[in-house]
């Protein structure tokens, strides 16, 4: 099953396996595994996880009544998932069984084809990504886009931004580098300028907000509208 679309409730009751689950106590890896790490089939291993539960699940199937020969024809077999690296072609050697990798000896590794030395936590499911590393207080930004092509900005009232539970800061182009005087004719305040020392160091206890090294100095804004 495809867990992206597999609601959880059609799961009750049943067995679910992971691909952290397949491998053998000790550590010893599952067959199949063990083949898309010999073959190499992955690249940033973001899909590797599907790829390799449908493998193992449709070589179950093999000789058995429920077996409707999808492994031989695997554009069909993989029709739930897709590889933005590989091009598929070390996908297919590793269901294939096909071997690309080499065993690694000191001093011997140049011109050689070794795996990547990420790739027994790739193909366990271990490997950590950028979701999987939790950094306190970390905030995220997100770009606001005119709508409009071809208009001309006149104002931004970011009075709306602020008061949404959870922004800290609405940057405009007034807090751009090269100044912060609004253009003639534009109906936003000038801003005091910021600049990265006008912040002071994030940290736990001041989860309320970013705040200002200057007690003068105007409320950060929050989104970030583009002209």
């Amino acid at each position: 099953m495809h867990s992206c679309f597999y609601p959880a409730v059609r799961a009750e009751g049943r067995s679910v396996t992971t691909v952290e689950g397949p491998a053998r106590p000790g550590g010893e890896l599952h067959p199949v595994q063990q083949q898309f790490l010999d073959a190499q089939g992955f690249q940033c291993g973001f899909c590797t996880a599907g790829f390799l539960m449908t493998t193992a699940a449709l070589q179950a199937e093999e000789g058995t009544a429920h077996d409707d020969g999808k492994l031989a024809d695997l554009p069909r077999a993989f029709k739930g998932n897709i590889c933005r690296c590989t091009g598929y072609r070390a996908i297919e050697d590793a269901v294939r069984g096909v071997k690309h990798t080499e065993r690694p000896c000191a001093g011997q590794a140049v011109g050689k084809s070794l795996g990547a030395p990420a790739g027994p936590q790739v193909v366990t499911g271990t490997a950590r990504y950028t979701f999987d590393v939790e950094v306190p207080g970390l905030l995220h930004m997100k770009l606001l886009r005119s709508p409009h092509p071809h208009a001309r900005i006149v104002s931004i009232d970011t009075t709306d931004a602020l008061q949404v539970p959870g922004v800290h800061a609405v940057l405009t182009h007034h807090d751009a580098p090269t100044g912060s005087t609004p253009p003639p004719g534009t109906s936003t305040p000038p801003r005091t300028r910021w600049t990265p020392a006008s912040w002071t160091t994030w940290s736990a206890s001041s989860a309320s907000a970013w705040q200002p090294s200057s007690p003068t100095a105007s409320r950060p804004r929050r989104k970030a509208a583009a002209g």
